[in-house]
Parts: C-alpha cells; sequence; structure tokens
C-alpha cells in the first residue's frame, strides 16, 4: 500500500496483493487519514491487487461512505479480471466507478 499526492491534492492510495481480512485495518486506517485531511478524495488504484474479499469490499464501501459525508471525491480505479468481477457482482463496481474505464480517465487527468 501506498500513497502518492497528485497535482490537485487527490491522494493516489495504491494497492496490491490481496485485500482481505489481514489488511483491512491498516486500509481501514489510512482511508480516514485521507478523508480526514486537506485533500479534496482519494482515488484507489487496485491495478496490482489479486484478491479481494468482503472485508476488502466492505472498507471500501465504509470509505466511499465516508467520503460523501465529507463532501470529498472517492472512487476506484484500475479493478480488473477477478477483482473487477467481485466488484461487479457485488454491484459495488458501478458505486465506485471500478474498471479500466476508470483507470483511463484518472490517467489522462
Amino acid at each position: 500500500m501506498s500513497t502518492h499526492v497528485d497535482h490537485d491534492g487527490t491522494v493516489r492510495l495504491t494497492l496490491d496483493g490481496e485485500i482481505d481480512l489481514q489488511v483491512k485495518d491498516e486500509l481501514d486506517t489510512t482511508l480516514n487519514d485521507v478523508l480526514a485531511s486537506d485533500s479534496p478524495g482519494v482515488l484507489i488504484d487496485v491495478t496490482a491487487v489479486t484478491f479481494l474479499d468482503s472485508s476488502g469490499i466492505g472498507t471500501l464501501v465504509r470509505g466511499y461512505r465516508q467520503a460523501e459525508i465529507a463532501d470529498k471525491g472517492f472512487r476506484i480505479t484500475g479493478a480488473q479480471g477477478m477483482v473487477l468481477r467481485v466488484l461487479q457482482v457485488t454491484g459495488v463496481a458501478e458505486l465506485l466507478a471500478a474498471g479500466p474505464a476508470a483507470a483511463r480517465s484518472a490517467d489522462a487527468s
């Protein structure tokens, strides 16, 4: 997990490997910190994520809800393969604008 601040102040959070029960607390803390900062929002790059379970999905949805309350942006980008499929089946992909098209639009900005 790494963070980078884009030119507009948006925090780009890059995740890799498995997003599951073992890392959900770290992800939750990171999202809380970002959303409590002066950043206008967070862009979560999941291109290198190989596995996403229900605890990871729950953490992402909680982050999305916190961002809504704080009037900040929150988007997932780069979802592909099994990760994209899990997000689609659970209905979370559309909510978080996940998928390769979101990655292309993020890279263009």
